[in-house]
């Protein structure tokens, strides 16, 4: 019994060690994946993982994550109830990568056992081929300029870029894609003094494709006062020009009647080839033209410019279209004229349509006039290849876009069509002398008060249900009035006006969409211009402009003009004729008309100013006294004391002249970080802190105290200057300077 005992312990032992060992020895398993293969579509962002993992049953046992990672980045795991195939598969999975990434992916299985795929990404970016046009580079100043960007890659259109276009000098707006790798955005050259270079600088880029740079340099040519203006006419005048042909032009130049002659002349064509100019007496100017072989007919555009001292520069285009001679054998070209890309509403305009063949001129064919509104009468062949006809324009589609299109079909001839595009505008009539004159006379208007210190005069007059408004403006620039607005200038009707160099007059039916604008034109957000006749004029510094208007328009971009009681107004008044110039100091300002007796309350949100200005000026007064003693006294014993006295009262005035600022402009636009003055302001207050709190630490941290000495020294150095720069900022921003 004893021997049974002991081998049952025995067999008892052997059975708890297996089992240990067994329970702590190393899985070995065929169950993970024996395959996990990567590949990446660089184009589609696409990465493939094909899995290779048999089983007999692929809903029971199979591939339960697949973790997808790219670099030293972060897992992304995908969760399977089943694997799609006994044996090997693919899974797609979207990531975006680059040249030389590293991408892995990791299988498990839902049983035992786990693999690794990796793989670099190697991708080579293709290059970008940009041309811009139109290629002239002088342009005059003040003026706004289209230009289109072309982004190859081997001769293929690049579509879907990202452009980035900046300028030196001038502004760059209406960056947008045309479609088929063209891009479009306008230049405004700036005002300058004398000729001046400019340059436009272009980035592009796209993922795939190398960022390319692309630079234009332009001469901004000033337009002298006196200059001369110049005229030209180019002939022959025509429509089209067989491929692989030339042709001769000459450009008649005069000036105030007499030919100009010795003048320099630039001729550009976009796809042809044009000789040098050559001039040849009495103001006439020859060059030829030859074009290229295209594929399909190819609207061509010669761009000749013209300079002299003394004179404006001028340029010219003629357009023609340069045709296939195997697409053109049978095909009719339609031209119309006049080119033009507005029609007055109401008007009657004669037009003329040109049709040509293989360059001759076609007669005898259907012409079918087709259009949006208006009115059209039908075309009458005059036997030379030209067809009239008469276009009526209506005069209630103001704004609105007039498509005609023309088609034509004659035997023998392919037929074709084309659309011309223009859009119905509505001009305000002059006013007539004696009514709004730009002058303001001795009981001409009921009521007059003035703002600003006489800067700004409000008159007005009521007649019925409509109201006649005058302002006076010390200013040769911009002027405006702003009716019943919000927080600032937040949802106020405004009248913008000016006179140009010229003297033309401008005024502007606008609608300010915030406390600091914009202030677009009613008619841009949908709304009417509802100015009925103005004047102006500008001389002596004033700038003087009358308007008539309805007291109730009906427009939601309109505010009703009370003929009793209160009207809350704004003013402003601006150095040139940029109306979207920052408005500052005496410049600008509010109150209050009481519409039937005259009165008129002033108000100023900033009458606060000089308290701020007084503790702006404590500040700095006692930092520099501070300054002085610390530098030339600091020899006496109580020097430091001193110091540190005027270094915290100078601090603390300037946190609270900061204070008070803020208040002021909360209470005016909250529109903080908006000039000069305050981006100033803001450092100095941070310098304000940090100087006197280095040079009370110093004494703390007295191992480290040559370098923090050194350190607030310099701190307070900068201090001062941005102080003093900060105070002259707010002294111009107030008008004082």
């Amino acid at each position: 019994m004893k021997g049974i005992t002991i081998s049952a312990m025995i067999l008892l032992g052997v059975a708890l060690t297996v089992a240990l060992l067994v329970s702590v020895s190393p899985s070995v398993s065929g169950d993970e994946p024996s395959v996990v293969d990567l590949s990446y579509d660089y184009d589609a962002e696409d990465l493939s993982v094909t899995i290779t993992h048999p089983v007999d049953n692929p809903n029971v046992h199979y591939i339960i994550t697949v973790d997808v990672w790219k670099n030293s980045g972060s897992k992304v795991q995908h969760d399977y109830t089943s694997q799609p195939d006994k044996t090997s598969w693919t899974y797609h999975y979207t990531i975006t990568a680059e040249n030389g990434d590293k991408l892995s992916a990791t299988a498990t299985c839902n049983e035992e056992g786990s693999l690794t795929g990796q793989m670099t990404v190697d991708h080579t970016d293709q290059s970008m081929d940009l041309s811009l046009t139109p290629p002239g580079t002088v342009i005059d100043e003040n003026i706004t300029t289209g230009f289109t960007l072309r982004v190859e890659s081997g001769g293929d259109p690049v579509e879907g870029a990202t452009t980035d276009i900046t300028a030196d000098l001038g502004g760059i707006t209406g960056v947008s894609e045309l479609g088929g790798g063209d891009y479009q955005f306008d230049y405004l050259s700036p005002e300058v003094e004398s000729d001046q270079g400019d340059t436009i600088a272009i980035s592009v880029s796209k993922r795939g494709y190398t960022t390319t740079l692309l630079e234009r340099d332009l001469t901004i040519h000033n337009i002298l006062a006196d200059a001369s203006k110049v005229n030209m006419t180019v002939s022959p005048v025509i429509v089209s020009l067989d491929e692989g042909t030339s042709a001769s032009f000459t450009i008649s130049v005069e000036s105030e009647g007499s030919p100009l002659e010795d003048a320099t002349l630039t001729v550009v064509p976009v796809y042809g080839s044009a000789t040098d100019v050559l001039e040849i007496g009495a103001g006439d100017y020859d060059f030829s033209y030859t074009a290229p072989d295209v594929n399909g007919n190819v609207e061509e555009q010669i761009t000749i410019g013209i300079s002299k001292t003394g004179y404006e520069t001028s340029y010219q285009s003629i357009n023609f279209t340069i045709l296939n001679g195997a697409d053109t054998e049978h095909k009719i070209c339609i031209f119309m004229l006049p080119e033009t890309d507005v029609i007055e509403g109401g008007d009657v305009v004669n037009v003329t349509l040109l049709l040509e063949a293989g360059c001759e001129p076609v007669s005898g064919v259907t012409v079918v006039v087709g259009h949006s509104f208006g009115a059209i009468s039908n075309a009458v062949d005059n036997s030379d290849g030209s067809y009239d006809f008469t276009y009526f324009a209506p005069e209630d589609k103001e704004g609105e876009q007039e498509v005609i299109t023309i088609s034509v079909s004659s035997e023998g001839y392919r037929s074709n069509e084309k659309e011309f595009n223009f859009t119905i505008i509505h001009t305000i009539p002059p006013v007539e002398t004696g009514d709004l004159d730009g002058n303001i006379s001795e009981g001409e208007y009921d009521f007059m008060t003035s703002f600003g210190g006489g800067n700004f005069e409000v008159h007005w007059k009521i007649e019925g249900d409509e109201i006649a408004f005058a302002w006076l403006g010390k200013t040769t620039g911009w002027v405006s009035l702003g009716l019943d607005p919000g927080k600032a200038m937040a949802d106020a009707d405004m009248i913008l006006a000016w006179v140009d160099n010229t003297g033309v007059i401008h005024v502007v039916d606008a609608y300010s969409k915030g406390p600091t604008g914009p202030h677009p034109p009613d008619t841009n957000l949908g709304g009417t211009d509802d100015v009925l006749a103005f004047g102006g004029s500008e001389r002596d510094g004033i700038t003087i402009i009358e308007f008539r208007r309805k007291l109730s328009t009906g427009d939601q971009y309109d505010k009703d003009i009370p003929s009793t009681g209160q009207l809350k107004v704004i003013w402003s008044t601006g150095p040139s004729d940029d109306f979207y110039a920052i408005h500052s100091g005496s410049r600008v300002g509010s109150g209050i008309l009481v519409m039937d007796t005259g009165e008129s309350i002033e108000e100023d949100s900033s009458d606060i100013w000089p308290v701020h200005a007084a503790f702006m000026s404590i500040g700095i007064l006692s930092m520099l006294t501070a300054f002085y003693i610390a530098r030339f006294r600091n020899k006496e014993k109580w020097w430091l004391k001193y110091h540190r006295t005027l270094g915290l009262v100078g601090s603390g005035s300037t946190i609270l002249g900061l204070v008070i600022g803020f208040y002021m402009v909360e209470d005016a636009t909250g529109d903080h970080i908006r000039v000069n003055h305050a981006i100033g302001g803001l450092l100095a207050i941070l310098l304000a802190i940090i100087t006197p709190l280095v040079g009370l630490l110093m004494f703390k941290y007295k191992k480290q105290i040559k370098i923090m000495k050194q350190t607030h020294r310099w701190l307070g150095r900068v201090t001062i200057l941005m102080m003093i720069i900060v105070i002259i900022t707010g002294l111009q921003e107030a008008g004082v300077i």
